[in-house]
């Protein structure tokens, strides 16, 4: 396993060609230099613990219902990961359990590709894909990813990193706020029902910036959930969440050209793995992952995650800290 070190400043990250997984990303933070992403105790775990850490997830990130998607008329069966029944985060192995290739590297940037074959978790198309990580100042860690295909395909990717900015085992006491009125509620295997649900007087309303484990008292089954911030895909950077930890010393913004935003809250951790840092707990980090809406393929009024060739599906994601 390969990795690359970039910084700028005091902020500095490790990259990972596995998943092209950001392993670690210290930021300014209480006079001094702070992880604020979970990172796993040994290197070699990422290969074995199964809770994406860190990576970009795809082809389709999240989950389609049945594994069943039409694709220019043509129903595909894609691998059935979760419990054998349904797809989640891009198959067996997905691209978080890839090795990519380190195109290119410098002091403040990481290129990384992967070339995702023809069939491969089911998926029909030759896709192209590239990942670059990049310092744009000591205060902003950008993502952009791209893609295009030989093929009709579609593509929904996510960046998977579980994040804790504080210096105690969970995010409970985390400040989160994303401004968005609706959510894409889930039956019970965590699929949409298609519905655009408003937020407001539940847990799930986090508008005005709420502490997480306050709202989780009006929420018993947790957070894992998309929120559906915007309609469509944007052509710049929107603000998708901030959140900040109880002792509020640092806030990281996530600013996105998605118009979706899952919150996972953690609640399934720990892993058999280790989690560096004392934070092998449950709710020891939690993700914000921007993305397009949950098994789009299957809900036409969803944000479309259809890829044309000729088409560069393009997603700019950046990590702002203050």
């Amino acid at each position: 396993m390969k990795s690359v070190n970039i910084s700028c400043g005091r902020s500095r990250a490790t990259i990972l060609d596995f998943g092209a997984t950001v392993e670690s990303l210290f930021v300014p933070a209480g006079g001094t230099s702070r992880n604020i992403v979970l990172t796993l105790a040994e290197r070699g775990d990422y290969q074995r613990h199964g809770a994406f850490f860190g990576a970009i997830a795809g082809r389709c990130a999240n989950r389609t219902r049945d594994g069943q998607a039409t694709i220019n008329g043509t129903l595909h069966q894609l691998a059935l990961n979760e419990r054998g029944v349904t797809h989640l985060h891009g198959g067996m192995k997905g691209f978080s359990n890839r090795s990519w290739k380190i195109d290119a590297a410098d002091e403040r940037q990481a290129a990384l590709s992967y070339l995702s074959a023809d069939g491969e978790e089911g998926y029909p198309g030759n896709l192209k894909v590239t990942c670059v990580y990049r310092f744009e100042s000591e205060s902003c860690l950008s993502i952009t990813l791209t893609a295009e295909t030989d093929a009709t395909t579609i593509v929904n990717l996510a960046t998977h990193s579980y994040f804790n900015l504080g210096t105690g085992p969970d995010i409970l006491g985390h400040r989160l706020r994303i401004p968005s009125a609706r959510i894409t509620p889930v039956d019970e295997r965590l699929i949409p029902t298609g519905e655009l649900r408003d937020v407001a007087g539940s847990g799930f309303d986090f508008r005005k910036g709420q502490i997480i484990g306050e709202n989780r008292r009006q929420t018993p089954s947790g957070f894992d959930v998309n929120y559906a911030v915007y309609d469509s895909p944007l052509a710049e950077l929107r603000p998708l969440a901030a959140i900040s930890p109880a002792e509020d010393d640092v806030t990281l913004e996530i600013w996105s050209t998605e118009p979706g935003l899952q919150f996972y809250d953690g609640q399934y951790l720990p892993l058999e793995t280790r989690v560096a840092d004392g934070r092998h707990a449950r709710f020891g980090g939690c993700c914000l992952e921007p993305q397009r809406f949950p098994d789009a393929v299957n809900h036409a009024h969803f944000p479309s995650v259809t890829l044309e060739p000729g088409q560069i599906y393009r997603q700019k994601t950046e990590y702002r800290f203050t």
